[in-house]
């Protein structure tokens, strides 16, 4: 298993571009939160804004109260992180272009010239309360989701890394983690009751991919990940192996899926 407390990092925003009509703009709810550099404790519903360097400045910060009460008007690190102080408090992303922009534990703002990163840290066993509902309905049976659980915990940890600013996407480029407003009870509750269970392969953590659909059947690693040409470039991976998904009268399990068939347009010879 792999412990409870572990952390992990998710991108939730890419070379992000503020402007000064249009900053990086967080909120804090539910509870009261920190930033770094600034030596103050915010309450619920503060509003943040990062404004970009100006001929005049640099990276700028502006705090308000819901009131509107101007609380920090200055400078900012080129690197710093929001951070909860109240089990209730959590982080809203508005500048995150979806509905789904509301997180748990910190984040952490990392500037680069006129763009930012936004990343964000927390356990993983907060991290997978985002992503099974997101990946697997939960009217789906519980045998199914608590297999989901394992598979995407299993995921994640694979791909924790000592280096650089992030772990992993916050979409399908590793799996769809949707933070807060995606939390589901049902999917909780198989959260926890399977905390930090995870698919080894001898002594490591198991690369455990996977996919809506299959179509009747999965493929070997080495014949999915290829070079552009199509030339195999991946080593075998024992447990990646290629094998029928049908039941026993050949119907593949996934026949229902809404991308389980499909075909090309057709083309004219030329």
């Amino acid at each position: 298993g792999i412990s409870v407390d572990t952390q992990i990092r998710a991108l939730l925003l890419d070379n992000y571009v503020p402007s000064t009509t249009a900053p990086l703009l967080i909120y804090g709810r539910g509870g009261t939160w920190t930033v770094d550099g600034v030596n103050l404790v915010l309450p619920a519903d503060a509003k943040f804004r990062v404004f970009p360097p100006t001929s005049l400045s640099g990276w700028r910060a502006l705090i308000e109260a819901a009131t509107g009460e101007v609380l920090y008007d200055g400078p900012i690190a080129s690197d710093f992180r929001l951070n909860p102080t109240s089990d209730t408090t959590t982080i809203q992303l508005f500048s995150k272009p979806s509905t789904y922009d509301l997180y748990r534990g910190s984040l952490r703002v990392l500037m680069s010239g006129f763009t930012l990163d936004v990343i964000n840290h927390l356990t993983l066993e907060s991290y997978l309360r985002g992503v099974v509902p997101a990946e697997m309905p939960t009217s789906w049976p519980v045998e199914a989701r608590i297999a989901q659980t394992i598979v995407a915990r299993s995921f994640a940890a694979n791909h924790l890394v000592p280096w650089g600013t992030f772990d992993v996407y916050d979409d399908t480029r590793s799996q769809v983690y949707l933070g807060v407003r995606k939390e589901h009870l049902d999917a909780d509750a198989v959260v926890a009751s399977t905390a930090g269970q995870v698919l080894m392969s001898g002594s490591s953590i198991a690369n455990a991919m996977f996919s809506s659909t299959a179509g009747g059947a999965t493929e070997h690693n080495e014949n999915v990940f290829v070079s552009s040409t199509g030339a195999k470039i991946a080593g075998v991976v024992s447990y990646l192996r290629g094998s029928s998904d049908r039941d026993a009268s050949g119907v593949s399990y996934d026949a229902a899926a809404p991308y389980a068939t499909w075909q090309s347009r057709s083309y004219s010879l030329a």
